[in-house]
C-alpha cells in the first residue's frame, strides 16, 4: 500500500497514526526509558532504535530540540518538569499493574492522572481495575478529587481503595456510590476514617450497605474530625435497633452534612435518630427523606429540635408524616431558632398539618425562610394564614401543590331533566299510535263489512285509538 500522508498527522514514521515496526519500537523505547531503574530503550529485533532514544530522552534536558513536536502523543498539554517527571513514573506504574493483572489500561486514566478532579465514573473498572488505579495513584499529590461511581468495584474493590486512601494525602472528596460494596465492602472502608486525615467528603450511595456498616462508620467517626459530608442514600439502613444513628449523631464532632434518605429508618430507629440528633452540636444539613418515620418520628424530632440549635436544613419528606404528626413536629417547632429550611412534602398531612406548621412560622423566633409542602393541597384558610405570616416575615418562601376548591360545582336537577324527557317520549308515543291505529283499522274493515259494520267498527277503533 501506498504511504499516503495525513494533513491533520506529521509527516514523522513514528507517528500513531502509522503502522511501521518503527511505533512499537518508539512505544517500547519510551516506556523503557520512563522506568526508574533507568531501563535502555534497544529493539530486540535489531532495528533502528537510536532515533527512537534520542527523542525519549530530551525530557532530561539533553539537546532533542525536536522534542515531541513531532509526534502524535498522549501526553500533549501536560505539566512539566518534576511535575511531568512523576506524571510519567505514575503512568509506567499504572501501565505495569495493567501488564500483571492482564488488564487493558484505560487510556482516559493515563491521560488525566495528574489533575486535580478525576472521574471514572461508568467505566466498568470492576474490582481488578479499580486495583491498578489506585495502586498509582497512592503516591499522587494532585489529585483531590476522585469520582468512581458505577465501577462494579465490589468488597474487594472496596479493599483496594482502602489501603490507597490510607497512603494518599491529597484526595479530599471521594464518590463510590452503585459499586454494590455491600456490609463487606462498607466494613473495610469504615477504618480508614481512623488513620486518614484529609478526607472531607465521603459518597456511599447506592451499596447495599445495611446497619454493620452504619455501625462502623459511627465508631470510626466518633473520633474523626475532618470528614464533613457523608452520604448513604438508597441502601438499606434502619432495620435494626438505630443505636448506631445514635451514635453518630450524638458523638460526631466533624460531620456537618448527612443524607441518610430512601433507607428504612422506621420506629426504634427514628427514636434513636432523633435522640442523636438532640445531642449533636455540629450537623448543619440533615436529609431523611423517603424512610418511615410517620407519627412517631415527627414527635420525636421535634422534641430533638428544642434542645437542638445547629440544625439548619431538615428533610423529612414522603415519611408518611400524618396530620396528627405534623401538629406535634410544630409545637415543638415554636421554640426553635436556627431552622431556615424544612421540607416535609409529599405526606398525608393534608392541608391541617401545613396550616400547623405554618403557625408555627408566626413566632417572632422562628428563623424559617423556606416551606417545602411538594404535591400537598392547603385550603384557603392556610392561604389566609400566609398572608398574615409574611406580613411578619416577608422572607418565608412557600411551596405547596395547589389550592383545594372552594366551591364545587352544581350537581344537575333530575326533576326537571325527567320532565322533559317523558313530555318529549308521551307526544311522540300518542302521535304515532293514534295515526297509524286509525289508519290501519279504517282501511281494514271497510271492504269486507256492510255499512252498518263499518260505522260501529270504525266508531269503535277510532274511540279506542282516542282512548289509549
Amino acid at each position: 500500500m501506498d504511504d499516503v500522508s495525513h494533513p491533520s498527522r506529521p509527516g514523522h514514521p513514528h507517528s500513531r497514526g502509522g503502522v511501521s515496526d518503527r511505533e512499537v519500537s518508539r512505544s517500547a523505547g519510551f516506556r523503557d526509558s520512563e522506568r526508574p531503574d533507568g531501563g535502555g530503550g534497544s529493539r530486540e529485533d535489531g532495528g533502528e532504535s537510536e532515533g527512537t532514544e534520542g527523542r525519549t530522552i530530551a525530557h532530561d534536558g539533553g539537546d532533542g530540540a525536536e522534542g515531541d513536536e513531532g509526534w502524535d502523543t498522549d501526553l500533549e498539554g501536560e505539566v512539566g518538569g518534576a511535575g511531568a517527571l512523576g506524571v510519567h513514573m505514575a503512568r509506567a506504574q499504572y501501565e505495569e499493574a495493567c501488564r500483571q493483572l492482564r488488564l487493558v489500561p484505560v487510556s482516559f486514566f493515563s491521560r488525566h492522572m495528574h489533575e486535580a478532579q478525576l472521574s471514572l465514573a461508568h467505566h466498568g473498572l470492576g474490582p481488578q481495575g479499580v486495583h491498578a488505579v489506585c495502586l498509582s495513584l497512592v503516591s499522587n499529590t494532585s489529585l483531590t478529587s476522585l469520582d468512581l461511581r458505577d465501577n462494579c468495584a465490589g468488597a474487594m474493590g472496596s479493599v483496594y481503595l482502602a489501603d490507597m486512601l490510607r497512603e494518599n494525602v491529597s484526595v479530599q472528596n471521594l464518590d463510590v456510590r452503585d459499586n454494590a460494596l455491600g456490609d463487606a465492602g462498607g466494613t473495610a472502608l469504615a477504618p480508614v476514617l481512623l488513620e486518614n486525615a484529609t478526607l472531607t467528603r465521603l459518597v456511599l450511595d447506592g451499596n447495599r450497605v445495611g446497619d454493620t456498616t452504619g455501625a462502623a462508620l459511627a465508631t470510626a467517626l466518633a473520633t474523626n474530625h475532618t470528614l464533613c459530608s457523608l452520604s448513604l442514600a438508597h441502601n438499606q439502613l434502619g432495620r435494626g435497633s438505630g443505636d448506631w444513628l445514635q451514635l453518630l449523631l450524638s458523638e460526631s464532632s466533624g460531620l456537618k452534612e448527612l443524607n441518610l434518605s430512601w433507607n428504612e429508618i422506621r420506629g426504634p430507629s427514628a427514636v434513636a435518630l432523633a435522640k442523636g440528633l438532640s445531642a449533636n452540636v455540629v450537623l448543619r444539613v440533615l436529609d431523611v427523606s423517603s424512610n418511615g418515620l410517620g407519627k412517631e418520628g415527627a414527635s420525636a424530632l421535634g422534641a430533638a429540635l428544642k434542645t437542638n440549635d445547629v440544625l439548619e436544613e431538615l428533610n423529612v419528606s414522603n415519611n408518611r408524616i400524618n396530620p396528627e404528626g405534623a401538629v406535634l413536629l410544630a409545637k415543638c417547632l415554636q421554640l426553635n431558632s436556627t431552622l431556615r429550611t424544612l421540607s416535609m412534602g409529599r405526606n398525608p398531612m393534608q392541608s391541617a398539618g401545613c396550616f400547623a406548621i405554618l403557625t408555627a412560622a408566626k413566632n417572632s423566633s422562628c428563623a424559617l425562610e423556606r416551606l417545602d409542602f411538594t404535591a400537598i393541597h392547603v385550603n384557603a384558610d392556610f392561604e389566609e394564614l400566609h398572608e398574615q405570616v409574611r406580613g411578619l416575615n416577608p422572607n418565608l418562601h412557600v411551596k405547596h401543590g395547589g389550592l383545594v376548591p372552594s366551591k364545587r360545582r352544581p350537581k344537575p336537577n333530575p326533576t326537571s331533566s325527567a320532565t322533559t324527557d317523558v313530555t318529549t317520549d308521551v307526544t311522540t308515543d300518542i302521535t304515532v299510535d293514534t295515526t297509524t291505529d286509525i289508519t290501519t283499522d279504517t282501511t281494514t274493515n271497510i271492504t269486507p263489512d256492510i255499512s252498518t259494520d263499518i260505522t260501529t267498527d270504525t266508531t269503535t277503533t277510532v274511540v279506542s285509538a282516542a282512548t289509549t
